[in-house]
């Protein structure tokens, strides 16, 4: 896999891919069959892919309002 295959996804497949992943980690974090440092850490990337839409979203609001 090239990473940069990346630059010939389309929006679509972006949010798509975006919300497989969050999808992913989401359910890894919360399955009592995983072991917990597992869980522990598939919860911790699915906060740092919150946090990082979240500061794209309110960036992109603070640009629509000046």
């Amino acid at each position: 896999m090239d990473i940069n295959n990346i630059e010939n996804l389309t929006e679509h497949q972006l949010k798509t891919v975006i919300r497989w992943i969050w999808n992913d980690l989401n359910a890894w974090s919360k399955n009592d069959d995983v072991i917990e440092s597992t869980r522990l850490t598939a919860a911790m990337w699915r906060e740092a892919l919150e946090y990082q839409v979240d500061k794209a979203y309110q960036k992109n609001l603070s640009t629509e309002e000046q």
